[in-house]
């Protein structure tokens, strides 16, 4: 009886991991010194909604001091033109130390990227640095 006990407690854990699991990864990586309209690489939409998440941003160039970046999501249409998810994003808690991220719906299956809208609310002039950039589905 003891033995069995033990299995469901066991069970009962590996259920609760399951379902407390964060959303799947997609990819990682960083960015240096990048322009607006710049696009990072595709990844496969599966849940119907991204996260990108980016920590420790900067940048330099001629825009003002704001600390911000504006990030478009758009899905990339094989045979037609590409079609933003969205309002762009604009984060800045990166800049200083946080965490930013922001999710947009996207088709399950279709191709997702994130474009770069402006830097320190400029459409030029400024590149962008991020050093972790996550993308969760």
């Amino acid at each position: 009886m003891m033995k069995a006990k033990a299995l469901v407690t066991a069970g009962a854990a590996g259920l609760l991991t399951l379902v407390a699991a964060p959303a799947a990864f997609a990819w990682s990586g960083s960015m240096s010194g990048v322009l607006t309209g710049f696009e990072s690489r595709r990844w496969t939409v599966s849940g119907g909604s991204s996260e990108v998440r980016f920590s420790s941003c900067s940048s330099v160039g001629v825009g003002p001091a704001q600390k911000t970046a504006d990030i478009e999501q758009w899905e990339d249409r094989s045979f037609s033109p590409d079609s933003r998810s969205g309002d762009a994003a604009r984060v800045s808690g990166c800049f200083h130390g946080d965490t930013s991220s922001f999710t947009r719906s996207l088709p399950s299956g279709s191709k997702g990227y994130f474009r770069v809208d402006k830097i320190n609310g400029e459409g030029s002039g400024s590149g962008l640095t991020v050093k972790s950039i996550t993308v969760n589905e």
